[in-house]
């Protein structure tokens, strides 16, 4: 997989050390409740707020871009129950258990009900959110591959193209584009509504057109690459991202829960259209630098970098827990000035996330819960 993978294998561990930034810096923001002794930096909330455009979609986007490499390119056409059980196993399972000691670390259980625990429990605690959600993904993106490619062969030579084509016209061929496409307008527009549904299923429904993405931009990986992967493509998307960035903080529109519900839906159908764009052009602006930098200018990722797809999802589980126990557990922010701050704390996240990942990769359990 490396071999056709080196841009998936150099974007994960980028996107996931964005993450860790982007959750030290989230206290300026407003994302996270204000620690005591707490200065505000003003252009370090721009700091988080830039990352928070495209962060999660590239992480999502990398998943689904797997995944149709997976289907399309090795022949995993994994069955449905398969997809679910395994998944499970992989996202599902690992949530419920790290959101169990999350909750016990950061919540207090006489604010919760039995069954409002549980199921905050099951729908992914904190950052443990996207798990689950990441779970439905692949549910979803397995039923749309059974719909868009199961009525035709996985692989074609000419002479069977040709047979196909002659009974039964072109149509039956071109068809299946048409299904993939319609399908990604759907996500795309389902994208822009809030969902309160639990278990990761309403997080689903604004992020699924992000794994949908990925995976048709492997489809048509040889085609955007051989057209795209030049230095003034790479300039432009980045320029239109940028621009966009700014320009989205200018049209966002706050959305306060005392309003009228018509006005607050109108109001965050306006927000997703407004971030769309900037999260969309974000990732392509990641997936093509990284491609130009491994195609046109040849460079290959180290070792290290390779090596560290292995802890990528134990850092993700880490990385939280250690910063809410710096920001709200320990005296840090008192001790260090604010601008000193986050970055002593993304520092000290990054060494202890990566030695608790590798030191729970030794256990049997621990290999079964993020190996």
């Amino acid at each position: 997989m490396g071999k056709y993978l080196l841009d998936a294998v150099v974007i994960r561990p980028l996107i996931i050390g964005i993450v860790v930034i982007y959750h030290a810096f989230i206290i300026y923001s407003g994302g996270w409740e204000e620690p005591v002794g707490f200065q505000p930096v003003k252009w370090y909330g721009w700091i988080a707020k830039f990352f928070n455009t495209f962060q999660m979609p590239a992480i999502i986007f990398v998943s689904g871009y797997i995944y149709g490499y997976q289907q399309l390119t090795l022949g995993r056409f994994d069955s449905l129950k398969d997809i679910v059980i395994k998944k499970f196993k992989r996202l599902v399972l690992p949530s419920v258990f790290f959101s169990l000691i999350y909750f016990f670390m950061f919540y207090r259980w006489e604010d919760y009900t039995f069954l409002s625990s549980v199921l905050k429990i099951l729908s992914g605690v904190g950052h443990l959110w996207f798990l689950p959600m990441l779970f439905w993904c692949f549910v979803v993106g397995k039923i749309l591959v059974n719909l868009c490619f199961k009525r035709l062969p996985s692989q074609l030579n000419q002479n069977e193209l040709g047979t196909l084509n002659g009974k039964c016209g072109l149509e039956v061929v071109i068809s299946k584009d048409v299904y993939v496409w319609m399908s990604f307008l759907f996500l795309l527009m389902i994208s822009l509504f809030p969902c309160p549904l639990p278990l990761g299923l309403g997080s689903a429904t604004r992020y699924m057109v992000f794994f949908w993405g990925g995976f048709l931009v492997w489809k048509y990986h040889d085609w955007i690459i051989g057209k795209t992967c030049d230095l003034k493509y790479v300039v432009l998307i980045v320029s239109c991202f940028l621009f966009l960035f700014l320009l989205s903080n200018y049209f966002f529109i706050p959305v306060s829960e005392d309003q009228d519900l018509i006005w607050r839906l109108m109001k965050y159908v306006v927000n997703r259209i407004v971030i769309l764009p900037v999260s969309i052009s974000g990732v392509c602006a990641i997936y093509l630098l990284t491609n130009y930098v491994i195609d046109k200018c040849r460079v290959r990722p180290a070792s290290w970098v390779v090596n560290a797809g292995t802890i990528c999802f134990g850092v993700y589980i880490y990385q939280q827990f250690i910063l809410e126990v710096l920001y709200y557990k320990t005296s840090l922010s008192q001790l260090v000035g604010p601008y000193w701050l986050p970055w002593i704390a993304c520092v000290v996240t990054f060494v202890l996330s990566i030695m608790f990942s590798q030191l729970t990769l030794k256990t049997r359990l621990g290999r079964y819960l993020i190996g």
